[in-house]
């Protein structure tokens, strides 16, 4: 799966799953899966932060394929590692992907064989 982060020119930010790139009707275009972007979270009380809540980008839209025009593009990126997480266990595989890898101090498990 390969995960885009896209600034529109309306001001939006998506991220999607890209499933191609390609030309529909002489216009170069992005075929995108489950596009979701964020708005911000109000908060519950004062004691509480607000924070950003994804939604679909287009909630009436069949979410299995939608044409972005990529002239209305203003830039392109890949997800931070917290946003690709969110994503894999929301869309994806459901592995979430890991900062650090854990360790064993004791080293690694005997293999006995029975």
């Amino acid at each position: 799966m390969e995960a885009l982060c896209l600034k529109m020119a309306t001001g939006h930010e998506i991220v999607c799953e890209l499933l191609k790139r390609e030309t529909v009707n002489g216009i170069n275009s992005l075929a995108v899966k489950n596009p979701i972007t964020f708005i911000p979270s109000p908060q519950a009380d004062a004691s509480q932060q607000g924070g950003l809540v994804p939604v679909p980008w287009m909630p009436t839209a069949d979410q299995n394929k939608i044409f972005i025009n990529y002239n209305q593009v203003m830039a392109e990126s890949t997800p931070s590692e917290n946003i690709m997480s969110f994503y894999n266990e929301t869309f994806g595989s459901g592995i979430k992907i890991a900062k650090t890898m854990p360790t064993n101090p004791s080293g690694p498990p005997d293999l006995k064989t029975v």
